[in-house]
């Protein structure tokens, strides 16, 4: 119990810190009216009072900033004389503290690791044990801490009395959670109480120390008597969330920030709710004369850009037609058209995407349409429009104008084609040659390259043995060279190939037509 009343005295200070800082933000909707913008036109002279010197808060400040100057030399006093203490006299180090023994008569105190005794005392050994234990407590604790930590809020918060009742409920505290460890340690509960009654003192103990105070005794008394349940330390704990509550919502600001309802003209209230356009044109629950071309070419819009979804159209004696999308239906067109001029036709229940417009259009058949209004949708600079925008333009056919747009010759007439095969492949020839001339000017320089001429024979031969090729002379195997000398001395010979552009191909040679056989 006493290690969270520890904490949660040290953690509250902070809290009461903070809570202040917590700002609230409530938005408030003021609605502004012309009314509330006067500007006067009197060239009457207004006078100018001067503003009294206010100086109070001066010297409130002031006083503050003496009394922050006055703390914090208190505390470096009391700071430098402890250290000068701890420097300029014997130590005695032991395993869990530091001894530092004083040749005057105090009350034994502690402050971090270090604890004063008095020098005569402690050799003739008339400092009881539980006294020992009981600062050795405050030392493996470190309460030296928590005064550290208050005395410095205490500097700045000099001005509000619950700081000083804060910081002797922490000492207090500490003393408990000494008592404890005194008491865990086996010492009966009559003998340390009559030892401190004994050992205890009412000198003036050091400012950032902790030492044993008279005045302390018999409230921490009761306390070594007292027990307290895990349940109702548990329940204490609960009970401080709705307190924390009620603090924050107490004592943190609240901000109220307006926010303006403009409603100084039509156009601002417009742009803040979605109405009917007519061919562009805010329709909010007018009334407009328009020619039966004009209704039949009508496009329903909104201000906001929202599609329209369906609407509803009246005509006097006919009945009331549903309409899907922004146009008039065929059978609403039908109706219209058997309508005569001065009657009056009622669009209503007009549905966008995300709302409803409830506010019914007004249409009067008249043979001349208002000034406002056209056959064609009419969309102002800068506003949404629900027009569809125009098809794309075809892109134009592109034109064969270089040779690499046109398709290639016809390849040559092999050299070893026979006179069937020589005539199809002239004939494709003719037939690329009538079509080239067809798509090149005479007197027109053409980019088209011209049909390579076919290889001679010879030509033909001397590549076939480069690719080794069997050589056949009526019907006889010859070697390559045998064959180009045969051909070379009768240009007028007789060729054909079997698989020229393949693997192992053959060429025969005959001075008499060839018939090869598959």
């Amino acid at each position: 119990m006493h290690v969270f009343k520890r904490f949660y005295l040290l953690i509250s200070l902070l809290i009461s810190i903070g809570i202040p800082f917590i700002t609230f933000t409530q938005f408030i909707e003021v609605p502004v009216k012309p009314n509330d913008f006067i500007i006067s036109n009197s060239t009457n002279p207004t006078t100018i009072q001067e503003e009294s010197i206010n100086n109070f808060p001066l010297i409130l400040w002031s006083i503050y900033v003496l009394g922050l100057v006055v703390f914090s030399l208190k505390f470096i006093f009391n700071l430098s004389k402890i250290l000068k203490k701890i420097k300029q006299n014997p130590k005695l180090k032991t395993q869990k503290s530091i001894h530092v023994l004083l040749e005057e008569l105090i009350v034994p105190h502690t402050f971090l690791s270090y604890i004063f005794l008095n020098k005569t005392h402690f050799e003739t050994r008339k400092i009881p044990a539980e006294v020992l234990i009981h600062e050795e407590a405050h030392v493996i604790q470190k309460h030296s801490l928590d005064i550290l930590y208050i005395e410095l809020f205490q500097i700045i918060f000099w001005f509000n009395p619950l700081i000083y009742i804060l910081k002797k409920s922490i000492k207090l505290n500490h003393e408990f959670l000494a008592d404890q460890e005194v008491i865990k340690k086996g010492v009966t509960l009559s003998k340390y109480q009559q030892m401190l009654l004994a050992f205890s003192s009412n000198a003036l103990e050091p400012q950032l120390a902790t030492a044993i105070n008279y005045s302390s005794i018999k409230k921490r008394f009761t306390v070594m008597k007292t027990s307290s349940s895990k349940t109702r330390i548990w329940i204490r704990s609960l009970v401080l969330l709705p307190l924390l509550a009620i603090l924050i919502y107490s004592f943190s600001s609240k901000k109220e920030v307006e926010r303006n309802t403009a409603t100084q003209n039509e156009n601002t209230t417009q742009s803040q709710q979605t109405l009917a356009t007519i061919n562009g044109i805010i329709c909010n629950g007018c009334k407009v004369n328009l020619t039966k071309d004009a209704i039949e070419q009508l496009i329903l819009g909104t201000n906001t850009g929202e599609a329209i979804t369906d609407f509803m159209i009246k005509f006097i004696g006919k009945p009331t037609v549903s309409v899907s999308g922004n146009k008039l239906n065929k059978k609403a067109i039908a109706l219209l058209n058997e309508n005569e001029f001065d009657k009056m036709i009622q669009i209503f229940n007009i549905k966008t995407t995300n709302s409803h417009i409830k506010m019914p259009i007004l249409i009067q058949l008249a043979d001349k349409n208002d000034e406002n209004y056209s056959h064609s949708p009419i969309v102002k600079k800068g506003e949404k429009s629900d027009i569809p925008p125009p098809p794309p333009v075809p892109p134009k056919a592109p034109e064969m104008k270089k040779a690499h747009d046109l398709p290639p010759p016809p390849p040559p007439i092999p050299a070893d084609a026979t006179p069937a095969e020589k005539a199809k492949y002239q004939k494709v020839i003719d037939e690329y040659n009538k079509w080239y001339d067809t798509k090149v000017k005479k007197g027109d320089v053409s980019n088209i390259p011209p049909p390579p001429p076919p290889k001679s024979p010879l030509d033909f031969v001397i590549d076939m043995a480069k690719k080794d090729a069997t050589f056949y002379y009526e019907g006889e195997k010859i070697s390559s060279d045998k064959a180009i000398s045969i051909l070379k001395e009768n240009k007028s010979m007789n060729i054909s190939s079997k698989n020229s552009t393949g693997k192992n191909p053959k060429v025969y040679l005959s001075k008499e037509p060839i018939t090869i056989d598959d």
